[in-house]
């Protein structure tokens, strides 16, 4: 008897799991809210069932080219905007694996933010740095 996708499901996010990936579930539909309201959740339509991510270390023979790096921006309002601790975990998962991945309050912050990410390469240091999330 095929194993249900459930099953299929469950033994590829072992494996990924098993090849350093961070897999979610990304479930994706809307429904109605008691009062008739439509919701929509997921990604988008045609998105994969699970999402997430992979640290890579760039070798010599992967320079030059182009890999996908996971990007994840938490939006505040531009004053008084609460951080809550899951998404700070959420943040600090991602940028300790190499993710882009910040708080924002404006476009200025997420210009900054992009540009804070691609000095880490300069050096050690900054690499080190970014890795850890502000705790504000």
């Amino acid at each position: 008897m095929p194993k249900r996708e459930s099953v299929v499901q469950d033994d590829g996010n072992a494996e990924a799991g098993r090849n350093g990936a961070k897999m979610f579930r990304n479930n994706v539909g809307g429904a109605y809210t008691q009062d008739g309201t439509w919701i929509t959740f997921g990604l988008h339509k045609g998105s994969s069932d699970t999402i997430g991510w992979t640290p890579v270390v760039i070798t010599q023979e992967m320079v030059g080219k182009t890999v996908a790096v996971f990007t994840s921006i938490e939006y505040k309002r531009e004053k008084g905007g609460r951080k809550a601790e899951d998404q700070k975990t959420w943040i600090d998962c991602l940028r300790r694996d190499g993710a882009i991945a910040f708080f924002a309050n404006s476009g200025q912050a997420v210009r900054d933010a992009f540009t804070e990410w691609k000095r880490r390469f300069e050096n050690e240091d900054n690499d080190q740095k970014y890795r850890r999330i502000k705790k504000d």
